[in-house]
C-alpha cells in the first residue's frame, strides 16, 4: 500500500473493533495486542479512542500501553480518548473470576478532524 492510500486511510478514521474478553482468574492478568487480534487494525498506527464496559461483578484494571492504569469497577462503563494505544492488559483484582464475555472493549481510531474539534484549548 502506498503512502498516500496509509493517508487516505488515517484520514477517514478506523471503523469500530469490538474485542470480547475470556474469563479471568481472581488476580490473573490478559495481555492483548491490537495488531495481532485484529491485522486490519494495523494499517491506522495506532488506536485513540477506547471504550472498556465490565458487566462483571469484579473491579479490574485496564492498563494501557504498560503504564497508564485506569481501575474499573464492576458493572462500569469506561471510555478513553485522545490516548495512543497499541496494547493494553486486563488484569482481575476481584476476589471471583470473570465469566467470558463480560468484558469487552471497543477500540477504533478517530478522524482528525473529530480530535482537533474535541480538544481542550
Amino acid at each position: 500500500m502506498d503512502y498516500l492510500a496509509i493517508a487516505k486511510l488515517r484520514a477517514q478514521g478506523s471503523p469500530n473493533y469490538v474485542v470480547s474478553v475470556g474469563a479471568i482468574a481472581s488476580g490473573a492478568e490478559e495481555y492483548h495486542d491490537i495488531n495481532t487480534e485484529t491485522p486490519d487494525a494495523e494499517k491506522y498506527d495506532f488506536m485513540d479512542s477506547i471504550l472498556i464496559t465490565n458487566n462483571s461483578a469484579q473491579k479490574i484494571e485496564f492498563r494501557l500501553n504498560r503504564y497508564d492504569v485506569y481501575p474499573i469497577l464492576g458493572y462500569q462503563v469506561q471510555p478513553i480518548t485522545r490516548r495512543p494505544c497499541r496494547f493494553y492488559t486486563i488484569k482481575n483484582v476481584g476476589a471471583l473470576a470473570t465469566v467470558a464475555g463480560e468484558v469487552t472493549v471497543q477500540y477504533r481510531r478517530l478522524p482528525p478532524e473529530i480530535i482537533a474539534t474535541t480538544q481542550v484549548r
